[in-house]
């Protein structure tokens, strides 16, 4: 629908001195996307009325969230925070990237070599000690093709208590491309064309992902 393609698209911001990114699509009167403000991302889920649309910004990584609405004016989309316990806003405005020979995320930037293959991040989480000591383990994969494909999901489980022991199986793979840019990785949701973003710093046997205060370090298993 003609409508859908009204804020659908990839955007930048034209603030001095802000390097921000929006990346939205419209579905009918629904609003998703991503914006990444200095390096850091966070979703936007709103709803659509005419030329305007308003719902909520929320960071995964903090676990926090604010209102966020936006105006198309012109050519300007102009976007407003609303920062959290006040009635002030952050003013931004976008504007769409020329779309008329759109790249497809292969296209869009290099895949850093020493990023394929498959790692592994195990993490752990243990409470109590002595008899009342409780530990879990559970690992997560990134498998990145050279093709700019990566499969990424959740292995097995397991831990318990001194009496007790936990299993779980493995999670299904779900599939998404990547590419990145200088020291920054790009995840595609392949359906949507979404993005999100981390930053990493690669070795030969060993990757640290960053996102804000989130960081994990993946171990190559082959």
């Amino acid at each position: 629908m003609e409508s859908d393609e009204i804020f659908s698209g990839k955007y930048t911001a034209v603030n001095s001195g802000s390097n921000a990114k929006l990346t939205l699509k419209s579905q009918d009167d629904i609003i998703s996307g991503t914006i990444v403000l200095d390096g850091k991302l966070a979703k936007i889920k709103a709803t659509r009325t005419d030329l305007s649309f308003s719902g909520i910004l929320f960071d995964e990584y903090t676990n926090q969230g604010c209102a966020v609405k936006a105006i198309q004016e012109g050519k300007v989309l102009k976007l407003s925070i609303i920062l959290p316990l006040s009635d002030q806003a952050i003013v931004f405005n976008f504007e769409k990237e020329n779309s008329e020979s759109p790249l497809s995320f292969k296209e869009e930037g290099e895949k850093n070599s020493m990023l394929v293959g498959t790692w592994r991040y195990t993490d752990v989480i243990s409470s109590g000690s002595g008899e009342f000591y409780a530990s879990i383990a559970t690992d997560y994969f990134f498998e990145f093709n050279a093709d700019g494909t990566v499969l990424t999901w959740t292995g097995k489980s397991g831990g318990g208590t001194r009496d007790v022991s936990l299993q779980s199986g493995e999670g299904q793979a779900n599939k998404l491309g990547w590419y990145t840019t200088d020291k920054t990785i790009h995840f595609v949701d392949l359906t949507t064309k979404e993005e999100s973003q981390a930053t990493f710093y690669a070795e030969s046997n060993r990757v640290m992902f960053s996102n804000g205060n989130n960081k994990r370090v993946y171990e190559r298993i082959r």
